[in-house]
């Protein structure tokens, strides 16, 4: 029976909840650390004309588009700041739009250096470009992601498009360890490439390292239908497997769990340096390390613990991941997966194999728990994602760790890591057709309307009631059962509850009625000319 004592689990949680709710309140009133501004910051000469100084953060963002224009984007920690004449020493961080056209041949542009792409910089390169210094900005539409807050919880404050030969590119050996990680990378793909047609290896190199450049577009189409997508993105799932290929490495070897603990940390270390250690793979490998911990320790049951404590100690240090759509679909992905999945494993093994009832017991519950931000930012969930994580998830894995020992076997056994490439590339294949497949079916995707907070607010209270131990459910079950006899049985509390339920409804009703109408606009970009060719001369034509 429920007795009321405080535990430390319960303590934890509720300092979350008090964080996240004094993160929201701070938020509101733009009083949050990163928020602000402090002096010399280079977001205060925003909407100006400036010459900044600074250094790349990681590496550049490329797309080619058809044309084979290059479109660059670039993150760059400032250091100094020309404005009105006078150099400014600054800080802070901008984004940096740029394309083929924007570098200056006679004032710096890099070498080809070891790989073609260096010349575009390298993180820790020295960057200097002129522009007018932009605020950043979002639109303001019901279920965006709040770029604003995305960029701000990563120091960034502004963005600037760089104008035709304004950039000066100036090599620096800085940043050992991302240019080791960035080497390794390239190494990787050379050598898929050498292998594999080119969209296969962009394909694979995105399942290893995160990324969407150079994918074929119906891959993507089907990953997104199927809720496979995550697996183009470095994310808890990548931490989790690199956690039980080291628990499988261990028992092959015959290792202690203290070894199997500490193989498993030095994997996930490692795999996130190559990922480029960003802030969700930061987050991710905190997780997947005291989970690794926990378990080697035999304390299984405080995983749970682990994912309360390690998301209070991360919004202590980064108050701002809070907004960060990463940060919530992990976490809240995760806690579906410790609180809801077992509940709904447990029920359907009465009714399948234990392996298929497991899988849809996991799909289930991280679904239920980020439902409703799915339904915020996409407006659709995906049905399908139950069957394909049954048949194609298995397969993405198997490429994902094939792929990693392929690379590190191709440097002393070449024949072996390229036959091994060449058999991910085969997978590749098998996957993709699979994931077509499922992605066509009747209902494989469910439209979800943007609602209210207020009831997505019910929804969780719902779930927690739902995944709440039974003899706490029973405790609160009694005593509502109580006060509800109470308030039924005399004269004043039917009129309260009466009322209660008039003032809901018209409140409901006043509230949709003052809404504002949500428009939408379409913008079609070109037309086909055959298309356009069959109109009749009086048949107007609007372009947007």
């Amino acid at each position: 029976m429920f007795n009321g004592r405080l535990s430390p689990k319960v303590l934890v949680n509720g300092l979350l909840v008090l964080l996240i709710v004094a993160i929201l309140f701070g938020r509101k009133f733009a009083c949050l650390p990163g928020m602000n501004m402090d002096q010399g910051d280079i977001g205060q000469w925003a909407e100006r004309e400036i010459t900044v100084v600074g250094e790349l953060v990681n590496v550049p963002a490329m797309r080619i588009d058809d044309a084979g224009k290059r479109h660059i984007k670039y993150v760059i920690a400032s250091n100094q700041v020309l404005v009105g004449g006078k150099w400014t020493d600054t800080r802070g961080k901008i984004i940096l739009y740029a394309n083929d056209t924007s570098f200056d041949n006679h004032k710096g542009l890099l070498g080809e250096g070891e790989y073609g792409e260096e010349k575009y910089g390298r993180s820790g390169d020295q960057i200097k470009v002129s522009g007018k210094l932009m605020k950043l900005h979002d639109y303001q539409n019901p279920g965006r992601i709040d770029m604003i807050m995305v960029n701000f919880a990563q120091g960034i404050h502004g963005q600037m498009s760089a104008g035709k030969y304004s950039i000066e590119l100036t090599g620096q050996e800085k940043n050992i360890m991302s240019r080791v990680a960035e080497k390794i990378r390239h190494l990787y793909k050379s050598q898929m490439e050498a292998v594999m047609p080119r969209e296969d290896s962009a394909a694979i190199f995105a399942m290893l390292f995160g990324g969407y450049g150079g994918i074929k577009p119906e891959l993507l189409e089907a990953f997104t239908i199927t809720g496979l997508i995550h697996i183009l993105s470095v994310s808890g799932s990548h931490i989790t497997l690199m956690a039980g290929t080291a628990n499988v490495i261990g028992r092959l070897l015959g290792l202690s769990g203290g070894l199997t603990s500490l193989l498993a940390t030095v994997i996930i270390v490692v795999y996130s340096l190559l990922a480029g250690f960003t802030t969700p793979v930061i987050r991710s490998a905190i997780m997947g390390i005291l989970t690794v911990m926990a378990l080697s320790l035999g304390r299984e049951k405080d995983a749970r613990h682990i994912l309360s404590v390690t998301a209070l100690g991360l919004l202590l240090i980064w108050p701002l991941s809070l907004f960060d759509i990463s940060f919530q679909l992990s976490f809240g992905a995760t806690a579906g997966l410790l609180y809801i999945s077992p509940l709904i494993g447990r029920y359907l093994r009465k009714y399948l194999p234990h392996y298929m009832a497991d899988s849809l017991g996991v799909t289930m519950g991280a679904q239920l728990a980020v439902l409703p931000l799915m339904a915020w930012y996409f407006n659709v969930i995906s049905i399908s994602s139950l069957l394909a994580n049954l048949v194609v998830a298995p397969v993405v894995e198997l490429i994902i760790v094939i792929s990693l020992l392929a690379g590190v076997l191709v440097g002393f056994l070449p024949i072996l890591g390229q036959f091994i490439f060449i058999v991910s590339s085969m997978l590749l294949g098998l996957a993709y057709e699979m994931t077509r497949i499922i992605a066509r079916l009747p209902g494989s995707q469910v439209y979800l309307p943007t609602l209210c907070v207020t009831f997505w607010g019910m929804y969780y209270v719902l779930l927690l009631i739902f995944i709440m131990p039974e003899d706490k459910r029973a405790y609160f079950r009694n005593k509502l059962s109580n006060l509800w006899c109470i308030v039924k049985n005399e004269r004043k509390g039917r009129k309260i509850i009466g009322g209660g339920v008039a003032l809901l409804l018209a409140v409901a009703v006043i509230s949709y009625a003052i809404r504002p109408n949500e428009m939408q606009v379409h913008f079609i970009d070109t037309l086909i000319p055959s298309l356009i060719q069959r109109k009749s001369p009086q048949t107007p034509i609007i372009w947007l």
